[in-house]
């Protein structure tokens, strides 16, 4: 038994000391401000990188839930899983923030950016390069992305998105009648 412990001591000594030394590297990440990682995330989006501004936008919410960047933070993770191609995570997000922040002014461009991604889903990648009809396809994401641009005229009137919103609503209205016509 005695001997067992001043191998143990070394053993915890050893693990302490290990533990220790990858703690000022963390230290500095954890120390990053929230204006050097939303300038960060801003640059990752801005050159294309989706997926590591997702990544940033999101750990800068996390990191900093109250402060000043963070509600524009979440707006950006909306944007920028459009913009990846990641449409039911970029509705995800903005169905995420108009619960949290459901006075805040931005509601309007989370409805209108949930419309833009609902209206995005359905036929692409192989089906849209081979020229296959869009009338055969679910129309539900159509549906739904018309209902947002609806609740947004609704209750945003004001809002710079409204007059999109609009001629948007119109080309959903126009596929929607197509769906109609080839399923009569």
């Amino acid at each position: 038994m005695r001997r067992a412990a001043p191998w143990a001591a070394i053993a915890l000594a050893a693990t302490v000391a290990a533990g220790c030394a990858g703690a000022p590297a963390e230290r500095g990440d954890e120390q990053r401000s929230a204006a050097a990682l939303y300038a960060e995330a801003r640059e990752s989006l801005r050159n294309g990188a989706y997926s590591t501004a997702i990544e940033d936008f999101e750990d800068l919410v996390a990191r900093y839930p109250f402060g000043e960047h963070a509600l524009q933070s979440q707006l950006m993770i909306v944007y920028a899983h459009y913009r990846a191609g990641q449409h039911a995570s970029a509705v995800a997000a903005a169905d995420r923030f108009i619960r949290m922040h459901p006075r805040n002014e931005h509601v309007a461009y989370a409805l209108y950016m949930r419309g833009v991604a609902r209206q995005a889903m359905g036929p692409g990648g192989l089906a849209s390069l081979v020229g296959a009809d869009p009338t055969l396809r679910d129309p539900e994401p159509k549906r739904r992305a018309f209902a947002n641009y609806r609740r947004l005229v609704a209750e945003h009137p004001d809002s710079e998105y409204v007059a999109d919103a609009r001629r948007r609503m119109e080309a959903i209205r126009t596929e929607l009648a197509a769906y109609e016509l080839h399923v009569a």
